[in-house]
């Protein structure tokens, strides 16, 4: 059993989605991905309330936003490190990407899917 988490980027340009659809496709664009990390996921689902599996969440600037704040202020303890494999370099790498995504992402054309499989 694992837990694979993802972001996605994809436009929120109805005419765009409607030709995706009708082709068969999702456009949508990998920006971040984690495999077993129960610290972001227990995070995402305490922001979120109770989640299904493989259910599609919107994430909005103010999420990401609130997640780096608490990435910031999590001390990597032995058990943070046990439980998802990931120390205090790990958490900044997290910070840094969640920042670059935040800045590359036009929240007035495109939406963030947070995704995760267990």
């Amino acid at each position: 059993m694992g837990l694979d988490m993802w972001i996605f980027k994809k436009s929120k340009n109805f005419k765009i989605k409607m030709l995706e659809k009708l082709n068969g496709e999702y456009e949508h664009k990998e920006v971040a991905y984690w495999r077993k990390d129960y610290f972001i996921q227990n995070w995402f689902a305490e922001w979120f309330g109770e989640m299904e599996n493989t259910k599609d969440y919107i994430i909005n600037k103010k999420c990401l936003k609130e997640l780096i704040k608490y990435l910031e202020g999590a001390s990597a303890t032995k058990l943070d490190a046990f439980i998802s494999g990931r120390d205090r370099t790990s958490r900044e790498k997290d910070i840094k990407l969640i920042k670059k995504i935040l800045d590359e992402t036009d929240f007035k054309n495109e939406e963030l899917i947070y995704h995760a499989w267990w």
